[in-house]
């Protein structure tokens, strides 16, 4: 039972982004990249669903759920008939090709990763004690419920996207840890593979498969691929909308915006982190972007991104529920700065690529084209980052968080990912003229 129901959701899920996904690219032109956003869609689609159904006062059932997506794949093919739409151009820019060898060494370490954490998905129990207790827990209290409030649930603060996605996938079988597991694994995967497909159109197939190495070969996301935590889902979102708004820069193709717009939300519904280092990061740099160059940008995108990413602390507020499950107070915590580089360069938390992205911002200073880096889209998101977090870690009291090892490394994956991914495709078109 639990591989029909994995084979039969994972279907509908796939069938569902893929509709949605045509309208933002050519199926016939683009089969990959569409068909590796697909699942990452489906499951907003999915929450979307369940965020209806609550606020209809329907109950999370097998049959309520299945009524619903039937009639979602009814709305979305009618969509998509109606929806002749060309291919986006994102025209391939030149680049450093690296021999065939090394990229087939790339693709065999980052293989080698992904078939660990799923060996290890499919074969090992959830250990993360805090994944027991409140992510899957939350999930499970969800799908046990079948509504997103009820007495006594745990957490009823946390965005929903990731559970309701393991809720979906338990309404035949009953809770099953793995397939809960497995569940979010696929979500992972699909993000990796939408950014190399995203990366390879624009920027070809070596710098796709190096930034994609630099990525997965990070220690901590490396250990979080085998899931339980909702931070690397957050972040690879992050990254899928901060390279999608830069492809929007670079091709001025509006359904690129719209695309960037639903990863942020995608963000935003998985964990509160994803608000305010997604969210809100994309309207600071669309904003500027608008007064830089003084021309307005389309106002489905906005209306989109507010109507969406507000709902769930708006239902939270609603219900007399903070969106934090923490208080925040402004503190002086500047002498704390030394336990954060000893995290990022010491306790092997994120290996060597901090070193990694020091080494590679001199390379591009000794270079002379950190001002064309600066105007990177990708990196600027990732400097905002930064200063988001030194705020929340050094002058409120979420410094706590730091001193007890347990969420700065986590939320610090964010800013991480898009350093690696902008640093990399920055290095990777310089050419011997300096020019990028």
């Amino acid at each position: 039972m639990e591989v029909l129901s994995f084979m039969i959701v994972t279907t509908l899920l796939f069938a569902e982004g893929m509709m949605l996904g045509s309208t933002f690219f050519s199926l016939r032109k683009e089969r990959l990249l569409v068909g590796s956003i697909a699942y990452p869609l489906g499951a907003m689609l999915n929450t979307a669903l369940y965020y209806l159904l609550f606020l209809m006062g329907i109950s999370f059932t097998p049959l309520s759920l299945t009524v619903g997506h039937i009639l979602l794949l009814i709305i979305l093919t009618t969509l998509t008939l109606r929806c002749h739409k060309t291919s986006t151009e994102m025209p391939p820019r030149k680049t450093n090709s690296f021999p065939q060898s090394i990229d087939v060494l790339y693709l065999l370490l980052i293989a080698a990763t992904l078939i660990a954490s799923l060996y290890y998905v499919l074969s090992m129990p959830t250990f993360y004690w805090d994944t027991f207790t409140n992510w899957n827990m939350r999930a499970k209290h969800l799908y046990a419920t079948g509504t997103l409030f009820a007495e006594h649930m745990i957490h009823m603060e946390y965005p929903v996207l990731l559970h309701s996605l393991q809720a979906s996938y338990m309404q035949l079988p009953g809770w099953n840890d793995t397939l809960a597991n497995l569940s979010t694994f696929l979500l992972s995967l699909c993000s990796l593979s939408s950014l190399f497909c995203l990366t390879n159109r624009q920027y070809g197939r070596s710098v796709a498969l190096f930034s994609l190495w630099l990525i997965t070969s990070v220690p901590l996301i490396t250990l979080h691929l085998r899931q339980g935590y909702a931070d690397i889902h957050v972040a690879f979102s992050i990254l899928l909308a901060a390279v999608l708004l830069h492809a929007y820069r670079e091709n001025e193709e509006t359904p690129l915006l719209i695309l960037s717009t639903l990863f942020v939300v995608a963000a935003a519904w998985t964990k509160l982190e994803g608000l305010y280092f997604g969210v809100c990061i994309w309207i600071l740099l669309v904003i500027l972007r608008m007064l830089s160059t003084r021309s307005p940008q389309p106002f489905l995108p906005w209306g989109l991104l507010i109507l969406l990413s507000l709902f769930w602390p708006i239902l939270l507020w609603s219900r007399g529920l903070s969106a934090s499950p923490h208080t925040v107070q402004f503190q002086w915590h500047l002498g704390e700065i030394p336990r954060a580089f000893e995290a990022l360069f010491l306790k092997g938390t994120f290996g060597m690529h901090w070193y990694a992205i020091l080494v590679a911002l001199l390379v591009s200073v000794s270079q002379k084209t950190w001002k064309t880096l600066l105007h990177h889209i990708v990196f600027q998101w990732a400097i905002v980052s930064l200063g988001l977090l030194f705020i929340i870690y050094f002058l409120t009291s979420e410094a706590i968080w730091l001193l007890n090892g347990k969420t700065f490394s986590r939320t610090m994956l964010i800013p991480t990912v898009l350093l690696l991914w902008s640093l990399c495709v920055h290095l990777g078109t310089y050419d011997s003229d300096g020019e990028t």
